[in-house]
């Protein structure tokens, strides 16, 4: 398919239209939910497919990871001169840590 106009036209209207929309002081939360799913996702094999409990699970792997990013904003990037993404430092340690913990706990009930 060859780009032009009318192509491109679509995906630059659906970029804009968010920005335009919406006000500026919503917060950042791809750091939450992305750890959130995450963590459903990883440990619903993990508890026999209950998806209360896992839901449950990922939630708090998404609490814990605002709270990573929370910490990360006011010790690194509000008191510095330079850009320091909160989210970014959010998202790799708890992706690590979920997937860590889905790691020992699923060879120890069989899964995995």
């Amino acid at each position: 398919m060859v780009a032009t106009k009318a192509t491109i036209a679509p995906t630059r209207i659906g970029y804009l239209l968010p920005k335009k929309n919406c006000p500026s002081n919503i917060r950042v939360t791809h750091h939450i939910t992305i750890i959130a799913g995450l963590g459903t996702i990883t440990f619903l094999p993990i508890v026999g497919g209950n998806a209360v409990i896992a839901v449950l699970i990922g939630t708090i792997c998404g609490l814990l990871s605002g709270l990573l990013g929370e910490v990360c904003a006011r010790v690194f990037h509000n008191s510095g001169n330079t850009h320091f993404d909160p989210p970014a430092a959010a998202i790799w340690p708890m992706t690590l840590v979920v997937k860590g913990l889905a790691a020992l706990i699923g060879v120890g009930a069989g899964v995995g």
